[in-house]
Formats: C-alpha cells, structure tokens, sequence
C-alpha cells in the first residue's frame, strides 16, 4: 500500500477509533461468543458459526459500499496489503509490532502470513473471572482460533473486492495462532486460491441474498445508475495504487499512463519492451523519434494532408533540417539534461537496470541525435524528399517562385494576382506559428523544470498539439484557395 493513501486512510481509522475504542470491539465480540457458545454449548460449533457470521455480515456490507470496493488494485498481491488498515478500522487500534512473511512453495496458491505480537482481542482477557468465564483455549476449529469472525469478516471484504474485478482468484484468511489458544502471538494466515476452491460460507442453505439485501439497497434512480457506470469505467483503468504512485512524485504521473499504454499497445509489460533495447538504447530513441511522428499524424492525418503540397511538405522539410542540425542551439542541453534525468525516473521499476544505466551515460547531444534521426524517418514516409532538397530554403522558395511567375503572367487576372499574393501572404504567417510553436517547446520546458514540476506538460503538449492542428488546417486550406485560383 502507498504511502500517500496509506496515510490518508490510516488518519480516518485513527479518527474512527477515538469515537469507538478498541475496548468496545472486544467486549462486543465476547459476548457474540457467549452468545454462540450459550446457543451451541460446542466451542468448535461456536467458532465455525463466528467465522460465517464474520462473512455474512461484511457480504451486505461490501454490498452497500461497491464504489468504495472498486477504487481498492485488482491484484490478490496488492489486495493483502491492505490487511493492517482494515485491523486499524475494525479495531480503532493500529496493527503494532507485526511482521510478514510468505509461502510460495504453491505459485498457484501463495501464503502471506501476519504475525502480530499485540493483539487487542485478547488483552486482559482471563482478568474477570465473572465475565471471561468461556472456554477460549478450546475455541479452535478448520485452522480457525477465537479469531474467527475477523477472519470471516476480512475473507468476504478482500474476496469481494477481486469479485468485483472480475479476477478468477479469492482470498481466504483463518486466525491460525492466538494468545489464548496458547500461542506466543496472533496471526492471520492469508491464502489466494482459485475461484473454483473457494468455500461457501453460507449461515442458511439455499438463502436468497440478493433478494434479502435489495430491500435494504432500494431502487437505483436512473442518475445514480449512470454515476455508477462512469465510476466503473474510471475505477477499471485506475485504482488506489496508482493513484498513490502518481502522486507520490512527478514521475508517477508519466510512469501509471507509460505503464498502461505499453501494455495496451505493445501487448506485452514495459520491462519486456525496454529490455528489447538493452545494450540498444541508441535505437530506443530513434524509435522513439519515428512513432512520435507518426502518433502524431493518427490525429486527423493532420501531416499528410500537409504534406500533399509538394512545396509545402518541402518548406517543412527545410524547417526540420534546421531544428535538427541546430539543436543542440534551439535546445538547452541542460533541459535535455533535466529531461534524462525525469526520464530515468520514470522508468524505475519498470525497465531492467542495465537499460537505465545505459541511458544515463548517453550525452544530450546523442539523444537529440537519435531523436531527430527517427522523426526524419517517419517524415520520409509520409512524404518529405529529403534526398531531393535543394541546399537551403531560399533556393527552394525561389525555385518555386520562378514556376508560379511563369504560370502568372499567362493565366491569372489583376484580382487574382492580388488575391494569391494575400494568399502568401497568409500562407507565411501559418509557418511562422507553427515554427515558433516548436522551437518556443524547449523554452517551455526549461521553465517548467527549473520551477521543479512538469505538471504543465500535458497542457503544453496539448498547446502545441492545437496550434500545428489549427495552423496545419489553415495551411491546408489556402493551398486548396490557391488550386481555385
């Protein structure tokens, strides 16, 4: 569990159990005990019936709290974590002085321990000899000690949460130690296991829950419906322990959505993607160069209708040949620098150290090389004669302008002279903002580093995004003015 969220919800079970202390959880629960034990007169009855008690009625609660549910990680693993803030809220008492341990001689079924040397239920238990007059030494049955009904309790919330999810998996806890069974220390013994072999725990056979708990629950209105349906859908693409990890540092905010789109796009887990390029990372930032273009262009083919115009996707790749043998100038090396640095960040703990490693010893100047390198790639295919370039813009503008005079003289009216000359006109202006847009990026980022966050980035990229977009369009539109002259 993080430790942002750890803390936020650790602080409401302090406050929930200043209102209800652990005392009062104690006393309740022995006289549920004694209440069994009068009813059964059978200690291995009386614990088997705590348990499904334990279960049943945290069914009905999870029941009542499903959008709280759906925000908890869809991972078994990562469920079990969530063990001690669920003793601190049931109890009104931090888990103290425990420690974990686990059991993978079972991959398909692994073990996760607790060993907790203070246990609240039990403290001072044996003191009254009026009230604590049970049989606690005896109260053991089906790996269960006097534990049992929070071992139910904490069965049905952490399995209820992986039904939820939709996993094939369950979890089944049992209290296989305690004080009073005479064991030097309490523990919860935690076991994920197929859905298939997961028990029922019913109290009534052939009771109709859903029916039962309908009652309680009431009708949705067509309002909560939708809320919950947006919820879901929110709650399946991000859960607590990425919430937690995006807002521990700036790199959580790349890493969880790097994390996601690999695995989405990529069809495998990041740390398989970048070990492709260990020993390769040259190659990593050429590729890296070549799909930002192309992702890039998937938004409205915005580049290949730019591109169309074999003056213009010219113009454009005289503009690139700049940028490119001029980066380290229109770059500060130092942003790039900073940028590694985020980089690194981000890939910790999703890429193999010796991938890290390598990138950290490659120079800003190879990395914008490379970059540059694969973007060029990627303009090529959608069009830009690179090979056929003149040496430099004026001699491709002139060039183009010697074709248009000749057409000139001969075709167009007085109007239409005026009218292409605004077009141009216009046409220059759209370059020059589409221009500016990308060599003022760097600017941007420098900023946004030296203050220390990167939280700007999304909207800088999203800025940049609609500027070539609505420029591009423009451009797009006055080449097709210029075609009906």
């Amino acid at each position: 569990m993080g430790n942002t969220f750890k803390w936020i919800a650790l602080k409401a079970g302090t406050a929930l159990g200043r209102h209800v202390p652990s005392l009062f959880y104690q006393l309740y629960y022995r006289e549920i005990y004694r209440q069994l034990f009068e009813i059964t007169n059978d200690p291995k009855m009386a614990v088997d019936l705590s348990y499904k008690l334990g279960y049943t009625a945290a069914d009905e609660s999870a029941q009542r709290q499903t959008a709280v549910f759906r925000m908890f990680p869809s991972d078994p693993v990562k469920v079990l974590e969530y063990i001690p803030l669920m003793w601190q809220i049931y109890f009104g008492t931090p888990m103290q002085k425990y420690t974990t341990e686990w059991d993978r001689s079972d991959p398909e079924r692994p073990i996760l321990k607790y060993k907790i040397e203070i246990d609240p239920m039990t403290f001072d238990i044996g003191k009254d000899k009026v009230r604590d007059n049970l049989p606690f030494d005896q109260f053991w049955y089906n790996q269960n000690c006097y534990g049992a009904l929070m071992a139910g309790l904490l069965t049905q919330c952490s399995s209820f949460v992986l039904k939820l999810k939709g996993k094939d998996q369950r979890i089944i806890l049992h209290n296989t130690k305690n004080a009073l069974h005479g064991d030097p220390y309490f523990e919860f013994h935690c076991q994920i296991i197929p859905q298939e072999e997961f028990p029922s725990f019913e109290l009534i056979e052939g009771f109709d829950k859903e029916h039962y708990y309908q009652q309680f629950l009431g009708e949705r209105s067509a309002f909560e419906s939708q809320a919950d349906n947006i919820w879901k859908k929110i709650t399946n693409q991000i859960d607590i322990d990425q919430l937690d990890e995006m807002m521990e540092d700036s790199a959580g905010l790349m890493r969880v959505p790097l994390r996601k789109l690999i695995k989405k796009t990529a069809k495998m887990s990041p740390f398989e993607l970048f070990d492709h390029f260990t020993n390769d990372e040259d190659k990593f930032f050429q590729v890296l160069g070549f799909l930002s273009v192309h992702i890039f262009n998937e938004k409205g083919q915005l580049l290949e209708k730019l591109f169309s115009n074999d003056e213009i996707r010219r113009v454009y790749g005289h503009i690139f040949l700049f940028m490119k043998n001029n980066a380290a100038k229109l770059t500060p090396l130092s942003v790039i620098h900073d940028l590694k640095d985020y980089f690194l960040q981000v890939l910790s703990g999703i890429a193999p150290e010796v991938f890290i490693q390598n990138i950290d010893k490659l120079s800003a100047e190879e990395i914008l090389q490379n970059y540059y390198q694969g973007a060029q790639k990627a303009l090529t295919d959608l069009g830009i004669p690179f090979s056929e370039l003149k040496s430099n813009l004026y001699q491709e503008i002139a060039q183009y302008g010697r074709n248009s005079d000749q057409q000139t003289t001969s075709n167009f009216t007085e109007q239409q002279l005026i009218k292409r000359e605004q077009l141009y006109g216009e046409l220059s202006q759209q370059m020059m903002i589409i221009s500016g847009a990308i060599i003022s990026v760097p600017m941007q980022f420098s900023l946004m580093l030296f203050y220390k966050t990167l939280a700007g980035s999304t909207e800088l990229l999203t800025g940049l995004f609609k500027t070539l977009r609505e420029s591009g369009q423009k451009i797009v539109d006055i080449l097709d003015s210029l075609k009906d002259l």
